[in-house]
């Protein structure tokens, strides 16, 4: 369980050019579109209430990109053909334009759309501007100069990374088979649809491993992302080794199963526990330990630490870490226990209250938040009021 989703990939991509008993498939669809929030997705409150303070509201994907087109396109005079590409640019972050119907639009040669498409292609994040999933790719991997020979030979290729034919991909590029398992684990870092995160959140980092969808009958309900989903398919290969293979082949798609439906369960825990927030029933999350999530599940607390770092939850908008699910206690001498976001947001609301006589010491501060329940020392005031 250590193991990120990616490194996971890599080594049954291994095992499955080494085992003729395993074929893995992989999708390669972008994103799941269907299935978003009928209801505010309120991640925001998972890392603390959106500001009021002057703090700068979340971008839509069309400002994002008109903001940095002046970087992009030095030239005023092609800026024009820069907003027609931008008009065909899509929730997802690629473009639906062909640099033919840019140029008929503009009244200009294709190769001149071409062009200035290419100086687009460098916004941020890298992604944005590709027409296909293979040029998508290609511009994040390009970016991050890792753009080699053997990686345009994948991409190149994907629909037999699909189709589960790595043995032959691996003989068209002329690579082994711990060469191809790495490559194939780059790419499920990446993020095939680099815009789905604007609109009301912070740049998603890579595909989601769960998609969060909410309908009034079920609640809050997850599903598995769809990029770069692997299936094994157990066959019947040709050789003397055939029932070793297939019984090592079981084994592996058994603890693959299991692997899967562990992390699922563990991020449905999580998710159940901080319904109220997610629902806006209350402004901040509750405590949340690796134990309360562990315990349930009669597994320890390290396991659900490792799947805390590495699961990443979307709703097709934004994305959060599993990670910001959990929050320590804060003791409350009082009162129910209060996370540290909760404590130092409070102690900020107090702080911007009008006063003629200036900012309020941490002494009153502390008698201000008694008065609503909240017991805790002088000391840890003066500890989260620098924090909030």
């Amino acid at each position: 369980m250590a193991l990120s989703a990616d490194a996971f990939l890599e080594v049954l991509a291994q095992e499955a050019l080494e085992n003729p008993a395993l074929t893995l498939r992989l999708n390669l669809d972008e994103a799941d579109t269907e299935g978003r929030p009928r209801r505010a997705f309120a991640l925001q409150h998972l890392v603390g209430p959106e500001r009021t303070d002057g703090a700068a509201a979340p971008q839509s994907l069309f400002e994002h990109v008109q903001r940095q087109i002046p970087l992009l396109v030095r030239d005023p005079a092609l800026r024009p053909l820069a907003q027609v590409w931008l008009e065909g640019l899509e929730p997802s972050g690629w473009v639906s334009l062909t640099s033919i119907e840019v140029a008929t639009r503009a009244g200009v040669s294709p190769e001149h759309a071409e062009s200035v498409l290419l100086l687009l292609q460098d916004a941020e994040p890298d992604g944005l501007f590709a027409r296909d999933l293979r040029e998508c790719l290609t511009i994040q991997l390009r970016a991050t100069d890792e753009l080699t020979e053997d990686m345009l030979g994948l991409l190149a290729n994907l629909p037999l990374l699909a189709a589960g034919d790595l043995t032959r991909l691996a003989g068209i590029l002329g690579i082994g088979n711990a060469s191809l398992s790495a490559l194939i684990a780059r790419l499920r870092r990446l993020n095939p649809k680099p815009g789905a995160s604007f609109g009301d959140g912070p740049t998603l980092m890579r595909a989601p491993d769960f998609l969060l969808t909410y309908s009034g009958e079920k609640g809050w309900d997850l599903k598995p992302g769809r990029w770069l989903q692997a299936s094994l398919e157990l066959t019947s290969p040709s050789v003397r080794s055939w029932a070793a293979q297939l019984r090592r082949t079981s084994i592996l798609a058994k603890l693959t199963e299991n692997r899967e439906r562990l992390i699922f369960r563990a991020a449905q825990q999580a998710i159940a526990l901080q319904a109220a927030v997610l629902n806006g029933e209350r402004r901040w999350p509750v405590p949340l330990g690796l134990a309360d999530v562990a315990r349930p599940l009669g597994v320890h607390e390290t396991t659900i630490g490792r799947i805390r770092d590495h699961v990443l939850i979307g709703d097709g908008q934004r994305a959060v870490r599993l990670r910001q699910f959990f929050h320590p206690a804060i003791p409350n001498a009082t009162g129910p226990t209060l996370t540290p976001t909760e404590l130092a947001e409070r102690i900020r609301e107090i702080r911007a209250r009008p006063s003629d006589n200036g900012p309020p010491s941490d002494e009153t501060i502390r008698r201000v938040l008694v008065g609503q329940g909240i017991a805790v020392s002088r000391r840890t005031v003066t500890k989260y009021r620098s924090q909030s």
